[in-house]
């Protein structure tokens, strides 16, 4: 009850779910091809992929494909990121950390944060973790 109050006194949205990802794929000079695998506290579990590029200043964007494990219907969005890297690594590889922030098509959003790293090869992996916040109620 004082949440919801709360919200309505500053116009918070409300956390409608959370989730945790892992994924891998390449890098290949600025694009990014990645398989994901995700698990959402309210939808359950999906896979896809992602396609991204750098864009100025450390950030990139990218399109996603996720068929959901319950009822197979496609989701698919645009994706922001804001991403560190470091490249100085002995291996020759590079490891990235950053943020994400998406809209998603009921009118939510989506923001969290990753970590991962490319190796030499360019072979991409890694993990992270997001909330789903709405102003317009949870669906």
């Amino acid at each position: 009850m004082l949440d919801q109050a709360l919200r309505k006194a500053y116009d918070l949205p409300e956390v409608c779910s959370g989730g945790g990802f892992v994924f891998t794929g390449v890098d290949l000079d600025g694009v990014e091809a990645l398989a994901l695998l995700n698990y959402d506290s309210t939808s359950g579990g999906s896979h896809g992929g992602l396609l991204a590029i750098d864009m100025p200043f450390g950030f990139a964007w990218g399109h996603e494909w996720m068929p959901d494990w319950n009822t197979w219907q496609q989701h698919d969005s645009s994706i922001g990121f804001k991403e560190t890297s470091e490249s100085h690594l002995p291996s020759g590889g590079k490891r990235d950390t950053g943020g994400l922030f998406q809209a998603n098509d009921d009118g939510s959003i989506s923001i969290g944060a990753y970590g991962g790293g490319a190796s030499s090869t360019r072979r991409v992996l890694g993990g992270g973790g997001y909330m789903t916040m709405s102003w317009n109620g949870c669906h």
